[in-house]
This record gives C-alpha cells, structure tokens and sequence, in this order.
C-alpha cells in the first residue's frame, strides 16, 4: 500500500525501495522501518518486512533491515516469512509465488504436510558480493 497515495511513475508499486529520490512514501516507509525495528523492551531489535500484493501470487516486498538501518535488496527470510503468512491466510497459494526485488526477482514455494508448512523454497539470482577466508579455528 502507498504510504503516501502518490504513485508516481518509476516507482515501486509501493513506493517502498532502495532509492530515495524525492518518493514521500519511501521516506515515510524508512522513518517507521527505523521505529519499528527498535521496539521497546528487545535489546537487539528486529528486522520489519513491508509488502504488497500487487497481483495473483505476485507481492512486492522490502525489508527494513536492524544493524544496516535501512532496506536491504532481498532478504529471503523475510520474503519466505511473508509468503508463509500469506499462504495461511489464503491470499496466495504457495505456489511459484513472485517477489519483486529490486536486484531480481524470487520465486518462492510453500511445502506442507498435514496442514502445516514444513519448508520453503526460494529460487532466484544468486551473486557473489564478497569473498574471503577464514583462518584455523584453535579450541
């Protein structure tokens, strides 16, 4: 859902997204993602996932991310997180359900058994953004 009722050409179907240009909707979004991810009472705070629905089995969804204090580019969890939900909810079907990202997009699947959800699949791009190595652990 736009925060601010914009919807201004180029943007995000929620206005919710990496680059801040002049969106109001962005800039709300990352003004509550930054409040919520600190709720009183948790010392390390927590990750807030905002989405949208935007078609049959398709959401677009961003993550406001604790630590980085900003929208990361794809977080999985947070996008398997929210396909569960929605799949319990019945407001998609679990199936090859698209998530627009602005790096690429994923699919993701829904396996249950007996009614509950015992997996998620996510497919989609994968790069390399670093590379190092780590030394012998002494224990």
């Amino acid at each position: 859902m736009c925060l601010c009722g914009t919807g201004r050409p180029g943007d995000s179907p929620s206005g919710i997204g990496n680059e801040r240009p002049e969106n109001p909707c962005t800039c709300a979004a990352l003004d509550f993602g930054q409040h919520a991810a600190q709720p009183s009472g948790t010392a390390e705070g927590a990750n807030v996932n905002f989405f949208e629905i935007v078609g049959p089995d398709q959401i677009f969804e961003r993550t406001f991310e604790r630590g980085v204090e900003d929208f990361t580019y794809a977080c999985g969890t947070g996008t398997g997180s929210v396909v569960a939900v929605l799949t319990e909810k019945g407001l998609c079907s679990g199936k090859n359900v698209k998530s627009f990202h602005d790096r690429g997009d994923l699919l993701i699947d829904v396996v249950k058994d007996k009614g509950r959800i015992t997996d998620l699949y996510l497919s989609g791009p994968a790069v390399i953004v670093a590379e190092g190595e780590t030394g012998e652990i002494i224990g």
